[in-house]
């Protein structure tokens, strides 16, 4: 029995030292071909390749990170990875570089071999928070999937898709999860149900700017309404600057399925398009930031599948019935025969749709005298716009230049009826420029811009 058992330890070592002689004769140190440990460490060996000694360090490092990352079953944080690549340890787990060698190939590759030992009680502890904390994440995705099951079979399709894509984002790259769990099937569930809705325009009047939009879920015998969902109607409008840009409103479907679009925006472009479709930019914005571009592309198109638009052109009932009298006044306080801020806005109501010609008042009347006299010399007119502009203060700055405070008023008259409709009480711009007539005229700019929204609340 003894005999034997030398035989078999005779043999073993015979082996072990056959294969310690290979290793070294291929160059391969033998510490990585047995990863040697001493009892309660964990050993990792890579192998890095590149043009120099950094670059085939680096590739090293980089792989006994993944081996790392293998036994965790988890990736670790940052903070780690840059503690282990600039100072070759990982203090949490109490690890470290043991052994690192650097062979030169006979074409230039220089290939460096590493071994790292760390803590085996550790590296095991966090083995087993790892797991806990995949379950934790399995049970929780789970929970908003059963959430959004519930949704969807109560109606709430598009509640339902949000909820599909916060399980799906916390699924992005967790391979450890369970089938039904993983990013794809969540996310090729929720592009299904946007891509079977439909927005639908059931009533629009283009020329109010309303319109009856209805969300449902397209079925093989009916459709279904889609409840408790936002709508966005989007469309151009312009600012107090004069400049055109993308503006949105979010409508709430409430139990009906359907909105009653009345926009609200006075600043929205006179003819042009409403679109409508379902509130989800968020939710494709976070997808985009994981870096999932088909994803993402997939969601954006089976949004704008489901989308319907409509164009309008808005129509104003003054339009053809206005005459437009803006009295200048100077910085003295005399009124002035300037008519340019009169013709401005004359411009500025063309370019809306709406017609309207000058009017030639006598300046500094009241309301009512203003009513009587424009009824005097337009007996076919009806509406009157009446302003006031003048400037309160003018200042020499240290800074080169001039400052002028400018004050405002603006009325909507009815001739007819004698009575004003509309008025913005008194209001004021300030501007800055080299000169004072140059400081004056970019004030009373500004206030074409500033009444412009005004006008178009009061007009259409």
């Amino acid at each position: 029995m003894r005999k034997a058992l030398l035989i078999i330890i005779a043999a073993a070592l015979l082996c072990s030292c056959s294969s310690f002689f290979k290793a070294s004769a291929e160059g391969v140190p033998v510490w990585y071909v047995y990863e040697t440990a001493l009892p309660g460490q964990r050993s990792f060996t890579a192998i890095g390749q590149g043009a120099n000694r950094y670059e085939a360090s680096l590739n090293a490092y980089g792989n006994i990170v993944e081996a790392i990352e293998a036994f965790l079953g988890k990736s670790i944080d940052e903070q780690l990875y840059h503690q282990f690549i600039t100072s070759k340890t990982i203090s949490a787990f109490l690890l470290s570089i043991e052994n690192e060698e650097i062979q030169v190939q006979g074409d230039g590759t220089v290939i460096c071999y590493v071994q790292a030992l760390g803590n085996l009680q550790k590296l095991t502890q966090a083995k087993d928070d790892s797991l806990k904390e995949q379950e934790k994440l399995d049970q929780n995705i789970g929970t908003l999937l059963s959430q959004a099951d519930i949704l969807y079979r109560e109606n709430k399709d598009v509640s339902a898709v949000k909820t599909y894509l916060q399980a799906a984002i916390q699924a992005y790259g967790k391979t450890f999860l369970e089938e039904e769990h993983q990013y794809k099937v969540i996310m090729d569930r929720a592009i299904l149900i946007i891509r079977s809705m439909n927005l639908t325009i059931v009533q629009s009047d283009p020329s109010r700017l309303t319109a009856k939009v209805s969300l449902s879920r397209k079925n093989l015998l009916r459709n279904s309404t889609v409840q408790d969902a936002y709508i966005r109607a989007s469309y151009m409008a312009v600012n107090a600057q004069s400049q055109t840009y993308e503006a949105y409103t979010d409508f709430y479907t409430g139990s009906t399925g359907v909105i009653t679009y009345l926009n609200t925006n006075n600043g929205i472009v006179t003819e042009g398009t409403v679109r409508f479709s379902l509130v989800l930019a968020q939710e494709i914005q976070t997808i985009k930031a994981l870096g999932d571009e088909e994803s993402c592309q997939a969601l954006q198109e089976a949004v704008d599948a489901s989308s319907v638009s409509f164009s309008y052109k808005r129509q104003s009932p003054y339009s053809g019935k206005l005459s437009i009298f803006i009295q200048q006044y100077d910085l003295n306080g005399d009124p002035t025969s300037q008519q340019d801020l009169s013709l401005a806005m004359i411009q500025m109501l063309k370019a809306e749709g709406i017609d309207a010609t000058l009017a030639s008042l006598d300046p500094g009347q009241s309301n009512d005298a203003i009513i009587e006299q424009y009824i005097m010399k337009n007996p076919q007119g009806t509406y009157l716009i009446y302003g006031r502009a003048g400037f309160s203060q003018a200042l020499s700055t240290q800074s080169a230049g001039y400052s002028v405070l400018a004050n405002f008023t603006l009325d909507l008259l009815d001739a007819k009826a004698g009575t004003c409709l509309q008025s913005t009480g008194s209001f004021g711009t300030s501007a800055f420029a080299p000169t004072l007539e140059a400081s004056q005229k970019k004030a009373l700019e500004l206030y074409v811009n500033t009444v412009n929204p005004i006008l178009k609340s009061w007009l259409f």
